[in-house]
């Protein structure tokens, strides 16, 4: 592999700190590959990091229409000087088809500072189609001379499974964030509410699981594989959850390690 530019190991950086699981996926796929898929990582911790670098609605729009603009100036080939901008233009060599789900995952995020949006099984869902779902299928259309419309279906299916086990994880720090809009679900005594939320989001998991299971087993390009890899990720996170029991506090304590998760990506890349 050539040696990396600087804005490709900002990029790397960005992802290997930030989104551990999607960059260790990023390590067994073609080496040619990862300098775009680090951008698009980078990128999208760009716009996840909105809601804790400002503490106010309208800055965040700000800032998400600043990212909005400068996909514009990447796509009318003139990339402002930021390292994640110049990444996407000079890595990202489809860059105009990948362009319209990147604009997907800015707007959702965007309806999360309009303060309309109340948690619910139907908003954590779109939510979570919206980004981590958009941010899968950003990643597979790198090699869309390879995936089918139902390929990059599955991978938006798989991205949002992500997306919601993600905010199991991030559950407890939500609880204790007097801002958070999960606040309502645990105040004046609506802990039971709370549980069930959960234990239904759980269930939605398993049977999205089940349904991504079937249309894998059909036939697909050997480069679709990619948008399959959080796959198993999710699979231990829902083994997680479900072995503490219920409890949101002991969901922490029975995370999988990052040697857990390299193995189970081993094994879904290598072994199969």
């Amino acid at each position: 592999m050539n040696p990396m530019s600087e804005n490709t190991t900002y990029c790397m950086n960005e992802a290997r700190t930030h989104d551990r699981e999607r960059f260790y996926i990023s390590l067994f796929v073609s080496e040619a590959i990862r300098p775009a898929i680090w951008a698009i990582l980078a990128f999208n911790q760009e716009i996840v990091k909105t809601k804790t670098v400002v503490s106010e609605a309208m800055l965040g729009e700000i800032r998400l229409q600043w990212w909005r603009e400068t996909l514009d100036s990447i796509t009318n080939g003139a990339p402002r000087e930021h390292p994640v901008a110049q990444a996407l233009h000079a890595d990202v060599q489809n860059f105009v088809q990948v362009r319209p789900v990147l604009d997907e995952i800015i707007d959702t995020w965007s309806d999360d500072f309009n303060g309309t949006v109340r948690v619910s099984i139907e908003s954590l869902e779109k939510h979570a189609r919206g980004t981590s779902g958009a941010l899968n299928e950003a990643i597979l259309l790198l090699q869309k001379d390879s995936a089918t419309d139902p390929e990059l279906e599955v991978a938006r299916h798989i991205g949002a499974l992500w997306g919601l086990t993600g905010t199991l994880r991030g559950l407890p720090n939500e609880l204790s964030n007097p801002d958070s809009s999960w606040q309502a679900l645990s105040d004046n005594g609506a802990t039971k509410r709370l549980e069930e939320l959960v234990d239904d989001l759980l269930g939605n998991v398993e049977a999205g699981i089940s349904d991504v299971e079937s249309c894998l087993s059909r036939p697909t390009s050997p480069k679709a594989k990619l948008a399959t890899g959080l796959l198993p990720l999710v699979r231990l996170d829902v083994r997680s959850a479900r072995r503490a029991g219920g409890s949101i506090q002991e969901l922490a304590k029975y995370q999988p390690g990052n040697m857990r998760k390299l193995v189970s990506l081993a094994a879904h890349f290598l072994l199969r």
